[in-house]
């Protein structure tokens, strides 16, 4: 479990505006071009313009960290942390849906 880290605006404000496509591409995650988005090839529902993802299945929506919390099922704390870091491969984190 993580602890508190008392994160400052621009840090959180790094962190979510991160490229969706550069996570996935350093964990190896396969994404395809979909028009102007891109499109998780291990979920197709899951599409995403620079930090920015929607899954047409359920509806979810959000930033960068919202995706690591939603798809990786990390805690807020851990994907600002992981963000911040830019060492993706470093930190393991695995897909959750």
């Amino acid at each position: 479990m993580s602890k508190f880290i008392p994160f400052t605006e621009e840090e959180i404000y790094v962190a979510a505006h991160t490229e969706i496509k550069n996570i996935l591409d350093a964990k190896g995650e396969k994404s395809e071009r979909s028009g102007t988005e891109w499109m998780w090839a291990a979920n197709h529902s899951v599409k995403f313009r620079g930090h920015i993802f929607y899954d047409h299945s359920t509806g979810d929506k959000g930033t960068a960290i919202d995706f690591l919390c939603t798809f990786f099922n990390m805690r807020f704390q851990d994907a600002v942390c992981t963000l911040n870091c830019k060492d993706y491969n470093g930190i393991e984190f695995e897909r959750s849906r």
